[in-house]
């Protein structure tokens, strides 16, 4: 009996000197990277909720060899809302942090190397620093985590779901006013989403990429503030399409001629000189759906 409860006694330290030894290396990876760099500040609190956030992860990726794939799907939206939970403290707890960055005094002010000597940390909690524009950053998770961790156990419509948009988040869609991506490659997400509802028409995700599509189509077409898609209408200019947008149209009726966008495309070369174009559009594309 002894010998028994030695054997015990000796795993149970092991097991206990190992949790040690990761958490030791998680602090050792952060206080070194802060002794390198002042300018990166993250409290112990904050620490946990990395730590939660990747702990998270590994607790659902051991969940996940024993479901079948759409308990699995299931799962996925669960990891998201709980995630996105986590990266709501971790803005919470970073937000005079984040504003220093580019709003801080010229010593806490980020340059590019301060920029990546973060996100070395933030990597290995599979977290990243996020310019959302307008001097706004903030903390998100690396646009490949879902795809990276479900890609072997869910439905074939989620796992080319989060394929897709896991390149659709590698970069920033949108910021101040306008679109941050080209019309040209605007035109190929609608592409490839609309192939993915032809290929899934009875996914559970149908209502999820309907909405997203459609948000494209409407920006594709009717452009935003700061990247319009029309030009004139004021001191006697006359109404037209810029040339940008008029040549993208163009490309992609030819690359995609069986594609619904290409009535829409019609549509709104036939009546953008028309007054409230944007309410036609609109209810256009709430019509075709």
């Amino acid at each position: 009996m002894k010998k028994i409860g030695l054997i015990i006694f000796l795993v149970l330290s092991f097991l206990l000197l190992t949790n040690c030894n990761k958490d030791k290396k998680k602090e050792t990876v952060a206080v070194e990277y802060e002794n390198k760099n002042p300018k990166i500040k993250f409290s112990d609190d904050t620490y946990k909720l990395f730590e939660e956030f990747a702990e998270n992860k590994e607790e659902i990726m051991e969940k996940l060899k024993t479901l079948n794939k759409d308990e699995a799907n299931k799962l996925y939206e669960q990891y998201v809302e709980d995630n996105e939970n986590i990266l709501y403290k971790i803005g919470e707890a970073t937000e005079k942090f984040l504003d220093s960055i580019y709003y801080g005094s010229a010593e806490e002010q980020f340059s590019e190397k301060d920029w990546n000597d973060t996100n070395k940390i933030l990597n290995k909690y599979d977290l990243e620093l996020w310019d959302i524009g307008e001097g706004m950053v903030t903390i998100r998770e690396l646009p490949h985590l879902y795809y990276n961790v479900f890609k072997d156990y869910v439905t074939d419509d989620y796992k080319e779901y989060l394929k897709i948009w896991a390149k659709d988040d590698e970069e920033l869609y949108q910021a101040d006013a306008g679109l941050s991506i080209s019309f040209e490659e605007l035109g190929d997400r609608i592409a490839r989403w609309e192939n993915f509802l032809n290929k899934y028409p009875n996914s559970t995700l149908k209502p999820k990429v309907t909405a997203l599509l459609n948000s494209y189509r409407e920006d594709y077409l009717l452009g935003m503030e700061n990247t319009p898609t029309i030009d004139g209408g004021y001191d006697n200019v006359p109404i037209t399409i810029y040339e940008e947008a008029k040549k993208e149209y163009d490309r992609f009726m030819e690359k995609y001629p069986n594609s619904p966008t290409v009535e829409l495309i019609k549509y709104f070369i036939e009546n953008y000189k028309n007054d409230n174009i944007q309410e036609l559009i609109q209810n256009k594309i709430k019509k075709d759906n």
